[in-house]
């Protein structure tokens, strides 16, 4: 069958009044294409607590890699709380599995128990349910002071009690265990905890928890949500939002487990791996925002940026083109080949590079054009001309570019910012980044 419509007729009719007449016209439409289907973008701002849809993890901060919450849990996301018997929980910089620190926990009365939950629901009705019809499993590394010492790993229901699996019996060296988790009915699922059954130390680490009926193995997300993706066939996939401004090269890159052992963790960021296995899953290509806060191992850390930071510190931007595009004989293409990868730009017909989300003017006055305050928008303008010229510079010159990537500003609304004005983009900026410039985007 032809499609309804597949080209373009155009006709012109010039008759007298007086030979207006009924007649039968047919038209036979061909089968050439005129032009192509256009699809468009999505944003995926992965990231947040384990309600966010887009992941399949059910954990908050899995490997323990944040700060101190003051009662001795590493908290990055929803807050772990201790309960039953005693316990101390601290943090060990010296004995993990992954990352930088480990979950240690004394218990000087048993049982107790660690529990991560929502102690509020905002998202309501849109709660997560526990299934009766699915698989949760939940996979620690764990190891004790003394072999024999037990654990028991569970989920938390809406009226905060736990379901607990078997007990586990732990040895002194650091080793997997795991518990499947099926329903007798459906409830509301808070939550996830784990249960010390025995007096002595424990340490955990790559505490993991999914729906195992919900789960990409490609990717490690949420099926449901990567079904839903490839039914749109979106052009791109954006990895953006204000929420990315502030964060590192090194964060993005950051090592975790192999798909295997479990979903990858979606805090403090979605990871640029998991991020451009999503874009090959789905057939689309990536579009990164690439956070301000892509300076140097130390900039980043002041929180905003400077004069300086603006004008002369901006090597990750760089560094981010070799991990993508990048051979073994460059620092991060051997890194992105040791993580298992090969070169991304291969992989895509195109890449695209958006430098830092809004920083033309920030809602919360940070990684924006006026580090100072108070700067005219005309000085704020050549900021951002100095700031985009640096880094795609930088970018360009990196033997990691690649001839399918592009690199472009975030802009703001064509009727304010356009004009021809001292301040303009058309007239501050455009003609700054001439030769450089690829494309920009607008916010509407």
């Amino acid at each position: 069958m032809k499609p309804l419509l597949t080209g373009l007729l155009a006709c012109l009719l010039v008759v007298s009044p007086s030979a207006l007449q009924a007649q039968t016209v047919t038209v036979e439409l061909g089968e050439t294409v005129v032009a192509p289907p256009m699809r468009m973008g999505i944003g995926v701002n992965g990231g947040g607590g384990w309600t966010n849809f887009v992941g399949a993890i059910l954990v908050d901060d899995p490997s323990f890699e944040g700060p101190s919450d003051g009662n001795g849990f590493a908290k990055r996301g929803w807050p772990w709380y201790a309960g039953g018997g005693a316990l101390t929980a601290s943090l060990d910089t010296t004995d993990f599995v992954t990352g930088r620190q480990s979950q240690r926990i004394d218990v000087s009365a048993a049982p107790a128990h660690m529990n991560q939950g929502r102690d509020t629901l905002p998202q309501a009705p849109l709660t997560m349910l526990a299934n009766p019809a699915h698989t949760y499993r939940i996979r620690v590394q764990a190891k004790a002071q003394s072999a024999g010492q037990r654990i028991r790993l569970g989920v938390m229901n809406d009226s905060w009690g736990r379901n607990f699996g078997p007990e586990l019996a732990l040895t002194t060296e650091w080793a997997v265990y795991e518990t499947d988790y099926v329903p007798a009915a459906e409830h509301v699922l808070r939550g996830v905890a784990i249960g010390f059954e025995d007096t002595g130390s424990y340490w955990v680490d790559d505490l993991v928890a999914w729906d195992t009926d919900d789960l990409d193995a490609a990717t490690g997300l949420s099926a449901t949500f990567v079904a839903r993706l490839e039914e749109l066939q979106p052009e791109s996939l954006r990895l953006g939002g204000l929420g990315v401004n502030g964060i590192p090269l090194q964060s993005y890159l950051r090592e975790g487990w192999d798909l295997s052992y479990g979903p990858p963790a979606l805090q403090p960021d979605l990871d640029l791996e998991t991020f451009l296995r999503l874009c090959k899953r789905v057939g689309a290509d990536p579009f990164i925002t690439v956070p301000p806060a892509f300076s140097n191992d130390t900039a980043w850390q002041l929180g905003d940026l400077t004069d300086d930071i603006i004008a002369n510190v901006y090597v990750d931007h760089g560094n981010l083109v070799d991990y993508l595009g990048g051979d073994a004989a460059t620092t991060y293409g051997a890194r992105r080949e040791a993580a298992g990868s090969s070169r991304w730009d291969q992989q895509f017909d195109a890449l695209y590079f958006e430098l830092g989300n809004e920083v033309w003017g920030t809602p919360d006055d940070h990684w924006d054009m006026d580090p100072n305050g108070g700067e005219a928008q005309n000085v704020q303008m050549q900021n951002y001309a100095t700031y985009c010229e640096r880094r795609m510079n930088e970018m360009k010159a990196r033997p990691g570019w690649r001839a399918n990537m592009r690199v472009g500003f975030g802009g703001r609304s064509p009727a304010t910012w356009l004009g021809g004005w001292p301040g303009s983009y058309d007239a501050t900026l455009v003609p700054a980044l001439s030769g450089l410039l690829d494309f920009s985007t607008i916010d509407l």
